[in-house]
């Protein structure tokens, strides 16, 4: 309450209406019984909605001890993967709200399929037709398909599915359109054989459309994914040229500037399988 000047600070009628709570599951009952109770006797609405966060558990069942050793080590896994990795693998392996488990083994798996087999391919592809077709500059988009316009529907309607989600803190859930996005935009290349096309004069048009399509439709999966991936996502806006900052609500055809210089690079490099007694 203090940061907000309880009770006559502007902070406070800014923002405590819509405040709420994510806390641990051990400290539930002060937040419930003891908050409301002195909310009530002070006079003001307690917080709007309250959010108790699970266990993260050892592969025994028990709750991570750095003096049992049970568990992944945080700083190392980190060193390992990079922080990035790291937070999205703990937020697609433990539902918020319920006690989880995470290993070594669950964040390799998730940055080899996830991250690197997935979004990392989908941006090297991206890139390499770019640099190779186009002189590593981002074409202007040639005449639509259906192909394109439905990508571009769903790109409208990815953060508004993703938000509802976050919204009800169901972040594991959150992730999941996001990376069906992007499966659908890697099967859009296939689709597509813009390396047939490029040998064709008749492609030459679509060869512009394609990686322009798929430049597009990486703004939005870049501006949700940010909060999760942040120092990675800011190295693929950088490549891609994306504009208006970490903004997802931004009209299709106005992510990414036409003519922007690319290069290529690996974002998701694999790694090796880690010892299993190490998880």
């Amino acid at each position: 309450m203090s940061p907000f000047h309880y009770p006559d600070g502007q902070a406070f009628r800014d923002f405590w209406p819509t405040t709420r709570h994510v806390i641990g599951k051990d400290i539930l009952r002060p937040h419930t019984l003891f908050w409301l109770a002195i909310s009530q006797a002070l006079g003001f609405a307690p917080y709007q909605r309250l959010y108790a966060s699970g266990d993260l558990l050892g592969i025994d069942g028990r709750k991570v001890s750095k003096s049992l050793g049970n568990g992944v080590d945080p700083l190392e896994a980190a060193a390992r993967y990079g922080a990035d990795v790291l937070r999205y693998a703990l937020v697609r392996e433990v539902t918020f709200g319920v006690d989880g488990v995470i290993t070594h083994e669950a964040i390799e798996r998730r940055l080899h399929r996830d991250l690197a087999d997935d979004l990392g391919n989908l941006v090297s592809r991206t890139l390499a037709m770019i640099v190779r077709y186009r002189d590593g500059r981002i074409p202007s988009p040639g005449p639509y398909t259906s192909l394109e316009e439905e990508i571009a529907r769903r790109a409208a309607a990815l953060p508004i599915d993703v938000l509802g989600l976050i919204d009800d803190m169901k972040l594991a859930r959150a992730m999941e359109p996001i990376f069906e996005f992007i499966r659908h935009l890697n099967g859009y290349v296939a689709a597509t054989e813009p390396w047939a096309l490029a040998r064709s004069d008749a492609g030459l048009l679509r060869v512009n459309t394609v990686p322009h399509t798929l430049s597009e439709g990486i703004h939005p999966v870049s501006g949700l994914l940010a909060p999760v991936l942040p120092s990675l996502v800011g190295q693929l806006r950088n490549l891609l040229g994306c504009v208006n900052g970490k903004r997802w609500a931004v009209p299709w055809g106005q992510g990414v500037i036409a003519g922007t210089s690319v290069r290529e690079t690996i974002l998701f490099p694999k790694r090796s399988p880690i010892d299993s007694q190490s998880s």
